[in-house]
């Protein structure tokens, strides 16, 4: 029964499948939940768009359910905090608030030839010395440009000084507070391509480079920030206390808080996030971005991030139709033999860190006349672990970074225990899932917590983390190195296959 004097910390999760929003009490746990699935557009082949009023509506909506379900009192929340999708584009006029287009998706690669014909003309390395990452259609920079020259309602707000740039937190911020800033934080801004991770602060030459001198960038302010007071109706205004990139606050949920510490998120993508501390650490192909920054002091993180994940199960849902339930699925791997297994290469939209080629689409090797569905299911789920594999022998023996032998993981996918078991046997290191699955809204919780004078300081959260399940490697390095150099073999012949 809840508390009605009891007081609460509403962290919110806006995903690019849905929005969550979890109430926490004083204890750190999870008293109320609610979610709903936003819908992904795919007006062509490799764009992808969301519809920017059905993500504040659910925000609004996911708000209201938990209020309403558990018959909550105004002053109840302390304050709220959001996670957000990061590296996905919305463009608004100053004057309206209205958006002038879709929100274009961080998986789309549209941009793909604009980014091409920086490349070629010897940008690459200039981009990535300033924003610690590779120049590629992920980030929002690149989509500026294709916006700018497609949209014509765009080109007249811009040309008048009115287009607003957000990676959907300003809108929202905007949107949904009493206040109506224009504010964003620095973990969101360093995935952005205007961004100098040296500076801390958007970089000119950057927004030269993109033709964007006359678009609106919010404010940077750090991550735990006040960004106003979020109205849910006529009773309820609640003090907005974080803004952060949703990635960087599930590494904080993970209470990978040190530097060293690492974690996997089973989303969209498999996203493998390395705590760097007050340094920033450039690599040649993954990125380097602020994880959050808190009392003027960032902490940076090595990103890596494969192409796809859950992409891969909803693939085999809804491009072959699998029969079977997402419960089911392991052991449908299980029932596959060893001399049949095939090995699919999953670049559904091109192949992401560390390899950064957005041409090659997905390759299944191994097929037989004895080939059915459960082999592409096994081959589905091993191909997102051989993913985590290729970032991990990246951080290890490119960069020299030294992967703690425990690996934290969380998202929907870490429920697939031969999912599982086959990432720890591939990294020959200990897989401990996460008790708390929701990792993105724990880290909000917690740093929002943390800003309302409830904790003294971020490196206490790796008391309160605990595993529900630990696994260990069950095969020989010898084995599990056969099967990596197999793999390895099947990506680069795939990436050879679909070069341009």
């Amino acid at each position: 029964m809840m508390n009605n004097s009891a007081s609460y910390i509403l962290a919110i999760d806006q995903g690019t499948s849905g929005t969550g929003a979890y109430l926490y009490d004083s204890s750190g746990t999870i008293f109320a939940a609610a979610d709903i699935p936003v819908k992904t557009h795919y007006p062509r082949p490799g764009w992808v768009e969301q519809d920017p009023y059905e993500i504040l509506a659910s925000v609004k909506q996911v708000v209201h359910e938990v209020i309403q379900k558990h018959n909550l009192k105004p002053g109840q929340i302390t304050a709220v905090g959001l996670a957000h999708q990061g590296e996905s584009l919305l463009l608004w006029d100053q004057q309206t608030g209205k958006p002038i287009y879709n929100v274009i998706i961080w998986q789309c690669v549209r941009s793909t030839d604009l980014v091409q014909t920086l490349i070629e003309a010897g940008h690459e390395q200039g981009f990535r010395a300033r924003t610690g990452m590779p120049l590629d259609p992920e980030w929002p920079a690149t989509k500026i440009r294709w916006v700018l020259r497609n949209v014509p309602e765009a080109v007249d707000l811009y040309k008048q000084g009115r287009l607003m740039y957000s990676q959907i937190d300003a809108w929202l911020i905007n949107q949904l507070t009493q206040e109506k800033l224009f504010v964003t934080d620095h973990s969101m801004a360093s995935r952005s391509g205007f961004y100098n991770i040296h500076q801390q602060e958007w970089d000119p030459e950057l927004i030269d480079l993109f033709e964007a001198d006359n678009l609106n960038l919010p404010e940077l302010w750090d991550s735990d920030d006040f960004f106003g007071t979020m109205i849910i109706n006529d009773a309820w205004s609640i003090p907005w206390r974080v803004n952060i990139i949703d990635q960087a606050s599930a590494l904080l949920g993970q209470a990978c808080t040190s530097r060293g510490d690492a974690k996997v998120t089973y989303g969209s993508c498999a996203a493998f996030w390395y705590n760097l501390g007050s340094e920033p650490h450039l690599t040649k192909q993954l990125s380097t971005s602020i994880a959050w920054k808190s009392n003027s002091q960032a902490t940076y993180a090595v990103v890596g991030e494969t192409s796809a994940a859950g992409t891969v199960i909803a693939w085999l849902q809804d491009g072959l139709k699998i029969p079977w339930r997402l419960t089911e699925l392991s052991d449908v791997a299980e029932s596959v033999k060893e001399d049949e297994e095939i090995l699919f290469v999953s670049a559904l939209s091109g192949l992401g860190a560390p390899y950064w080629d957005r041409y090659t689409r997905g390759t299944i090797y191994g097929v037989t006349g004895a080939t059915r569905l459960e082999h592409f299911v096994r081959a589905g789920l091993e191909s997102i672990a051989f993913g985590v594999c290729d970032l991990a022998d990246y951080f290890e023996n490119v960069e020299n970074l030294d992967l703690p032998d425990v690996i934290k993981v969380d998202g929907g996918m870490t429920a697939n225990n031969y999912l599982m078991q086959f990432q720890a046997d591939m990294l020959g290191k200990t897989i401990a899932v996460s008790n708390n699955q929701e990792s993105t809204s724990m880290g909000v919780a917690f740093l929002t917590s943390n800003a309302c004078g409830n904790y003294d300081g971020i490196e206490n959260l790796k008391q309160s983390w605990k595993a529900k399940k630990i696994y260990e490697p069950r095969i020989s390095a010898a084995e599990g190195e056969h099967k990596y150099h197999r793999w390895r073999d099947a990506v680069q012949n795939t990436i050879l296959m679909h070069r341009p």
